[in-house]
């Protein structure tokens, strides 16, 4: 560590100025122009789940000056848990071990969390890195972490000239109500069994369920209207707080299924123009979602709806 670095704890309100301008020039640097401001920031960070602001936050200060701060919090998966680790320097202060520092008590303080909250199930450190955060990819890869996997953001500039694109023979869409969801998220995970996804339960997953994001007036779910069974969402939703930190109007056309007996038969496509005239009708004027490197079939499906690639995400991880 720098002989004038020091790693300091989350000091209270006053540290949001801090951070937000942080965050705000660490992006800007990094090919993604926004403007974070203190308010947001400090109702993103309270509201996140598994993160305790007083402990999984390091602060890094420079001759007295604050230049850096990390995170980490961590989350559930199946047969698995994972560790994500954030960090942002500023523009100046990069290439001088800052990176690295935060690292090390990032990693520290995962092995700490394992304590505390012991699982029997494998458990993974967790880094993501953009095309354009070049360092990000040198600090990972020298310290032992693999690519898992890439993510491509994809963005709908316009919702204006949405396809028509009908639903096949023998489907409808309902509304979802709280009565259905387990029959929709049961065929959410029944899209993904033959891809190695666990046995269906219909139980959807709390931290999904509690959060900002899970808007069911904007989902668009098919049901096959001979069995009465769920075979294909899209769950959308807006995400507010982004939008008045970027100052866009942008919805999110996510979490798109379709069982393995209804795929290739234009469920997916249906469901995604319907989501979008959803979204349109709800005053958003673009529409964004993140779409698998790995899964070339859905990125031609996502380009021939009007996405258009903005940035592709590697994912590093590193067993504990």
């Amino acid at each position: 560590m720098p002989d004038n670095l020091a790693l300091r704890p989350f000091r209270g309100e006053d540290d949001y100025a801090h951070l937000a301008a942080i965050l705000t020039a660490s992006e800007n640097a990094d090919s993604r122009p926004l403007t974070v401001r203190a308010a947001g920031l400090a109702e993103r960070l309270s509201t996140s789940p598994r993160f305790d602001l007083l402990r999984d936050l390091v602060v890094a200060e420079v001759d007295g000056q604050e230049a850096a701060f990390g995170r980490v919090r961590w989350w559930e998966e199946p047969s698995r848990r994972t560790y994500g680790l954030t960090g942002y320097v500023l523009p100046e202060r990069r290439r001088k071990g800052i990176g690295r520092s935060l690292l090390s008590w990032q990693e520290a303080r995962c092995l700490a969390i394992a304590g505390e909250h012991p699982t029997t199930a494998p458990s993974f450190l967790h880094i993501n890195a953009t095309q354009y955060q070049v360092g990000l990819h040198a600090l990972a890869r020298q310290a032992g972490y693999g690519i898992k996997e890439s993510w491509v953001l994809m963005v709908r500039p316009s919702l204006e000239d949405i396809p028509e694109a009908p639903l096949p023979e023998g489907l409808e869409v309902r509304p979802a109500l709280p009565e259905h969801f387990p029959a929709i998220w049961y065929a959410v995970e029944e899209a993904y069994v033959p891809e190695g996804g666990p046995s269906p339960t219909g139980e959807i997953p709390g931290d999904f369920k509690n959060g900002a994001n899970f808007q069911p007036e904007l989902w668009q779910v098919a049901w096959e209207v001979s069995s009465g069974k769920v075979v294909g969402s899209v769950l959308g939703y807006i995400n507010q707080a982004e939008n008045q930190q970027l100052g866009i109007r942008r919805g999110y056309t996510e979490g798109i299924s379709t069982v393995p007996a209804w795929q290739r038969r234009g469920v997916a496509r249906a469901l995604i123009a319907r989501s979008l005239q959803a979204q349109h009708a709800r005053g958003m004027t673009e529409s964004a979602l993140v779409c698998s490197g790995e899964k070339p079939e859905n990125y031609q499906l996502y380009a021939s709806s009007g996405f258009q690639e903005v940035k592709r995400d590697t994912v590093y991880e590193k067993p504990m």
